[in-house]
């Protein structure tokens, strides 16, 4: 697996890429505290304060193909996390709470999934 996640046996051990392009968002968990004069102070939140979101699509998919990897999100239902590859090659526990499918042509499909990180044990 280069980037991405697998479905695992269950759903035809499809490896899931996403198209080149995909982003990654990090956001930094912080509380800010302000004084007068424009001071503040700021502290990380937890003790994972950094948390990545990706945006990812993966265009014009056979129906078969895109079926595994509907169902496969469908499956876990945004709840249970799975192991997501990034570009360097880390790999991260993300749940998918949404995705879109655009019915491109013909047998063709194009689903654009948000991944967000999640912190568990």
């Amino acid at each position: 697996m280069s980037v991405g996640f697998s479905t695992g046996p269950a759903f035809g051990n499809i490896d899931a890429i996403p198209d080149k392009g995909f982003t990654r968002t990090v956001r930094a968990r912080t509380h800010v505290t302000t004084f007068g004069n424009g001071y503040e102070q700021r502290i990380t939140q937890g003790i994972n304060p950094l948390h990545n979101t990706f945006n990812a699509t993966f265009s014009n998919r056979t129906a078969s193909e895109m079926e595994y990897i509907r169902d496969y999100l469908d499956a876990v239902k945004g709840v249970i996390a799975i192991p997501f590859t990034t570009v360097e090659q880390d790999v991260l526990k993300v749940v998918c709470e949404q995705y879109s499918i655009s019915y491109n042509f013909d047998g063709y499909y194009t689903l654009t999934a948000t991944f967000r990180q999640v912190f568990e044990s």
